[in-house]
């Protein structure tokens, strides 16, 4: 919650003894101190990074009702409806609003944020109509893209992703300068012994680096890092 600025202060707060460790992201450590005038964490104190986890991979969907099938015949709707597309985001000033924001300077365009607490409510008001375009990782929409209720017109990949070989990546489409690489790492509070850290980003990077869950990650939609 809050631009996970919740989670961050928890993190910072808790005691740095190794038992409590903080899954951080890029909106946190990244983006966070840019748009927030008075943070209530300091990025480059409050946490010890132990190692990087993954990037989040996503897709661009709209609405199975609406005609555009590709990236390039969503921006003629966008720019033929001019003050009509809602573009849903987790509020202003997140990651999801800054895409928005881009995509209107790059367009021309004007769509209009529209701000939900997470990507079901994301999902569930693609589905309602109440907005048009969703930026949002891909597996918060799995089944609804199976039971062909959304279509995914880009996938935040620099190529195409095993699990949809027919979507094209934002490299094909031409967005290798779209904003904002979701990554998700692991931290520990600041403080905490350099014992714990080492301990802890072996173990950590040994299981990410079996077979059988780096399978396991591509299905989950990341890109481990």
């Amino acid at each position: 919650g809050g631009n996970f600025v919740i989670g961050a202060e928890a993190c910072a707060r808790a005691a740095p003894d190794g038992y409590t460790l903080c899954h951080i992201n890029s909106t946190q450590m990244s983006v966070n101190p840019h748009v927030m005038r008075s943070l209530s964490y300091d990025v480059e104190k409050d946490f010890r990074p132990i190692t990087n986890l993954y990037n989040l991979v996503s897709g661009l969907f709209v609405s199975a009702a609406l005609p555009p099938n590709t990236m390039q015949e969503f921006e003629s709707y966008v720019k033929s409806h001019p003050g009509q597309i809602n573009f849903s985001t987790h509020g202003n000033n997140t990651p999801t609003d800054i895409y928005r924001r881009w995509l209107n300077e790059r367009w021309g365009t004007d769509m209009t944020g529209i701000g939900y607490k997470d990507g079901t409510a994301m999902i569930a008001a693609l589905l309602a109509g109440d907005v048009h375009f969703v930026w949002i990782g891909f597996f918060n929409a799995l089944g609804q893209i199976q039971a062909k209720k959304v279509k995914m017109i880009a996938i935040s990949t620099t190529k195409r992703y095993p699990t949809f070989p027919d979507v094209p990546s934002f490299g094909e489409i031409g967005f290798t300068d779209a904003p904002l690489t979701s990554w998700q790492g692991m931290s520990a509070p600041g403080g905490t012994p350099d014992a714990v850290i080492r301990r802890l980003n072996g173990e950590i990077v040994r299981i990410f680096r079996e077979p059988a869950f780096a399978e396991f990650l591509v299905t989950q939609g990341v890109e481990t890092m």
